[in-house]
């Protein structure tokens, strides 16, 4: 039984059982910690394990030492031509220099084992320069990348579930797991190592929300001076239009309820592929880039000074056209253009309008189905 995953979740919560923030959890640092005694000891050699050391190496032999010649090797070998020409090309083709480096290797091997070492560092010292002094801090003073090198490295995105493993844990075929991969999203994946702290995140956005295949244009519009404030106290409506034309619309009280208002569209309608907006700072800013990467989806900001390229300006301009025509011809009070703003963006959604992308259907079909 392992308490790594209760020891982890334990530092990442307060008392309430709430995620508590990076910024805000304990970071402990090792210059802080009290040096356990207990622990120094136990990377201490003993007198004992010295002694044991000293008497494996004095029974294992020593490197160089003089190997014992074959019975039908009598030539020298400064006269044995042959053997010097082959031992110059590589040592291997030589039978006493093989043997020499085997037995060579042999030796190390069998000390390394002895003393519990998986390799042996034969050099007096672990860093030949003279320069380096490892009795005071070393800060700053130790280029390490002079000494230590890496030999491989590897890093990739994570690629999910693979077709293999689809096909074991399905009990499906290899060309029908290929199949639902092909046509599948893989939005939460999750680490296979138990190791890591924070393994599997709580982090369910992109999976609780309705996934939305379309691009969404946002752009917020403000209510005249003259109409001021609504009867709910708003004074200005966030828009999210679709490419074919989907227009959902939240009230708003300021424009700094952007964020607010991008997390009820993501509730009521669902996470779209990719939001797009213009450079403003209530719509770009860090609460709406973080719930973005959240729930999966994009945030595009446009280049300055093109309006044009926001599709959202255009349905800014027809809604608030239909708002002043309803009102106008209903007689209704202008602290309702809230209410009037709603009901326009459904009646526009339900109406089948002679656009190609919609063939032949509603913006309200195009985008719930």
């Amino acid at each position: 039984h392992s308490d790594v995953y209760a020891r982890n979740e334990e530092n990442m919560l307060d008392w309430n059982g709430n995620m508590v923030e990076p910024k805000d959890r304990v970071r402990v640092l090792l210059s802080d910690i009290e040096e356990d005694t207990a622990m120094v000891a136990s990377a201490t050699v003993s007198m004992v394990e010295t002694q044991a050391i000293d008497r494996i190496a004095s029974e294992a032999g020593f490197l160089g030492e003089a190997l014992g010649r074959a019975e039908w090797d009598t030539m020298p070998d400064n006269m044995n031509e042959v053997s010097s020409i082959m031992a110059s090309v590589s040592p291997l083709l030589d039978p006493s220099e093989l043997a020499y480096a085997l037995s060579e290797r042999a030796v190390i091997s069998k000390f390394a084992v002895s003393v519990g070492a998986t390799n042996a560092y034969q050099g007096d010292y672990l860093f030949d320069s003279p320069s380096v002094s490892m009795d005071g801090p070393t800060t700053g003073e130790i280029d390490l990348d002079e000494y230590f090198t890496a030999s491989a490295t590897h890093a990739e995105a994570p690629k999910g579930v693979s077709v293999e493993q689809l096909s074991k844990v399905w009990r499906i075929d290899l060309e029908t797991a290929k199949r639902t991969l092909d046509v599948t999203t893989q939005r939460c994946k999750r680490s296979e190592n138990p190791t890591l702290s924070r393994n599997y995140s709580t982090n369910d956005r992109m999976l609780r929300y309705k996934r939305i295949s379309q691009h969404f244009f946002m752009d917020t519009f403000f209510a005249s001076k003259k109409s001021g404030k609504s009867s709910r106290g708003n004074s200005c409506m966030q828009l999210f239009v679709s490419d074919k034309g989907f227009i959902y619309v939240v009230p708003m009280q300021s424009k700094s309820q952007v964020p607010q208002a991008l997390k009820m569209f993501a509730k009521e309608v669902g996470a779209p592929d990719a939001v797009i907006c213009d450079a403003a700072r209530e719509q770009i800013s860090k609460e709406v880039k973080h719930f973005c990467h959240q729930m999966g989806t994009t945030l595009r900001v446009l280049e300055e000074n093109t309006p044009w390229a926001n599709r959202a300006e255009l349905y800014i301009g027809l809604v608030k056209e239909g708002i002043r025509k309803d009102m106008k011809d209903s007689n209704c009070p202008l602290v309702f253009w809230d209410y009037c703003a709603e009901r326009r963006a459904r009646v526009n959604n339900l109406t089948a309008k002679k656009l190609f992308q919609l063939e032949g259907q509603n913006a309200h079909y195009s985008v719930t189905g």
